[in-house]
């Protein structure tokens, strides 16, 4: 699994169940906080993945993070513009330098979220 993958994983709750190793297909095993398990989602590479565990989170996160100054605005208004904010990385992601790789991109963009999170 590569570094950003697992970042991501990390970052949307999924714990690492066991070792790569210790399957036949070399894939990991995560678990979400309910117990489920499952093979690592491939967030570099899908769309489904980054919509499923990554893009609820990192919009949330934007309307927390005080840094966007969305904590005055209407509730609805926070939702729509953090969701612009997070699309329109992504679309920049994705103009240069991760042209044709649309999973990638919105990898990148929200890994550029979660460094700039308020700790």
């Amino acid at each position: 699994m590569n570094e950003l993958n697992k970042k991501l994983a990390e970052w949307a709750g999924l714990k690492e169940f066991c070792t790569p190793e210790s399957d036949m297909y070399h894939r990991g095993i995560w678990e979400d906080s309910l117990g489920m398990r499952f093979d690592t989602p491939n967030f570099n590479e899908s769309l489904d993945a980054c919509f499923k565990w990554l893009v609820s989170k990192a919009i949330l996160v934007i309307i927390d993070n005080p840094i966007w100054h969305l904590a005055n605005e209407p509730e609805e208004q926070k939702i729509d513009e953090a969701t612009e904010l997070l699309f329109k990385e992504w679309l920049r992601q994705m103009a240069y330098p991760y042209k044709h790789k649309a999973a990638l991109a919105l990898c990148k963009a929200i890994e550029k979220l979660i460094d700039s999170e308020v700790k």
